[in-house]
C-alpha cells in the first residue's frame, strides 16, 4: 500500500512541475517546459502572443470567464494538441 502511495504521489508532483496556472498578471513568468496551462477563472482576455514559443504545450483549459483570445496567442505551441473553450467565447 506505502509503495502505491508513493508512486501515486510521485505521479501528481510529476504533473504540478509541467502544469500553469495563467493568472494574467504580468509577473506571470510561463515555463517554457510547461505542459498544461490553465486560464485562471476571471480572466476575460489572453493578449496576444500571451503563450507564444511554448513547444511543450499540450492541453489548454479555460474558465468560462474567457470572451477573447488576442492574435497569434498560440504561435510556436507545436505540441499543441487540445485546448478547452468553455461557452462564451467572442472571438
Amino acid at each position: 500500500m506505502r509503495k502505491l502511495m508513493k508512486k501515486l504521489m510521485e505521479k501528481r508532483m510529476e504533473k504540478l512541475k509541467t502544469e500553469f496556472v495563467y493568472s494574467g498578471q504580468e509577473k506571470d513568468e510561463i515555463p517554457k517546459d510547461v505542459q498544461h496551462l490553465i486560464v485562471a477563472d476571471g480572466q476575460a482576455m489572453i493578449p496576444n502572443y500571451a503563450f507564444w514559443d511554448l513547444p511543450s504545450l499540450e492541453t489548454v483549459t479555460m474558465s468560462s470567464s474567457v470572451k477573447e483570445i488576442g492574435g497569434w496567442a498560440f504561435f510556436w505551441c507545436t505540441k499543441q494538441a487540445n485546448v478547452h473553450i468553455q461557452k462564451g467565447l467572442i472571438s
